[in-house]
């Protein structure tokens, strides 16, 4: 877990293309995916930016992801864990849009995180979720009800941002912009 938070903290700014870096990178991620049956929610969301960063097409570590989402559905039970779900939402939605119980794990999931979503949160949740096939509407429900709460503290390019997000989850014809 600490060497997923040190990568996915150094990989934004450090450089991809020297070979020191990318054989660094792929001796943690090797250590990570080696250890990955001690990840809990947070270390899984650590080791998905990180992954993210390093490997935008799934070529430098294939079938990495593959095992954090089986690593977030072992502990799917765990509800009191707050993580980076958004952006965890955000980058699966990128590998694997097909797979339905893992984003109905997250949706599950969403409701102990909604009060402290930032608007980038609400942006990033809805916008993953979006790119794949599955939908709740519950889920369109408490985003839309939790972001008029704070609709304040969005700019005007994140509440566009998420108004549409939330119209492709929810095919309704443009009443939901409305609503908002």
């Amino acid at each position: 877990s600490s060497l997923a938070e040190i990568g996915a903290a150094a990989a934004p700014v450090l450089p991809k293309d020297f070979p020191e870096v990318r054989q660094a990178y792929a001796t943690m991620l090797g250590a990570i995916a080696a250890d990955r049956d001690v990840l809990t929610l947070t270390g899984v969301a650590s080791a998905a930016k990180f992954m993210a960063e390093v490997d935008h097409k799934g070529e430098f570590m294939p079938g990495f992801h593959n095992g954090l989402m089986r690593r977030t559905m072992e502990l799917r039970d765990r509800t009191q864990e707050r993580y980076d779900i958004a952006r965890v939402v955000e980058i699966f939605a990128r590998r694997d849009p097909e797979n339905r119980a893992l984003f109905s794990l997250f949706c599950r999931h969403l409701h102990r995180h909604l009060a402290v979503f930032e608007p980038v949160d609400f942006v990033r949740f809805s916008r993953g979720l979006a790119a794949t096939t599955y939908r709740d509407d519950r889920v369109v429900h408490a985003l839309g009800k939790w972001a008029r709460k704070r609709v304040s503290e969005f700019s005007p390019h994140d509440w566009e941002a998420l108004v549409k997000s939330l119209e492709a989850l929810r095919d309704d014809g443009g009443e939901l912009s409305k609503q908002l």
